[in-house]
């Protein structure tokens, strides 16, 4: 389907308003394209690095608390 023809069908003009959507219809497309080969896998496999997230997310939060700290007799 064309950018033209998706335009009408959502109800937009296609005047000013219609050619600033048209652009970010262009980056949607894109970033779809992008991650495509990303999403079939996780539909196939359905594994994610969610696990691994979240341990990063703990360590960086460790370290942000104790950030001033060099040493124990610090504490």
């Amino acid at each position: 389907m064309l950018r033209s023809d998706v335009l009408p069908c959502l109800g937009l003009p296609k005047g000013d308003i219609g050619v600033l959507l048209a652009g970010d219809f262009d980056t949607v497309a894109r970033s779809i394209r992008e991650r495509l080969p990303n999403v079939v896998n996780y539909c196939e496999h359905r594994i994610t690095n969610a696990v691994a997230e979240g341990m990063n997310r703990k360590i960086m939060s460790i370290k942000r608390r104790v950030g001033g700290f060099r040493n124990v007799q610090n504490f």
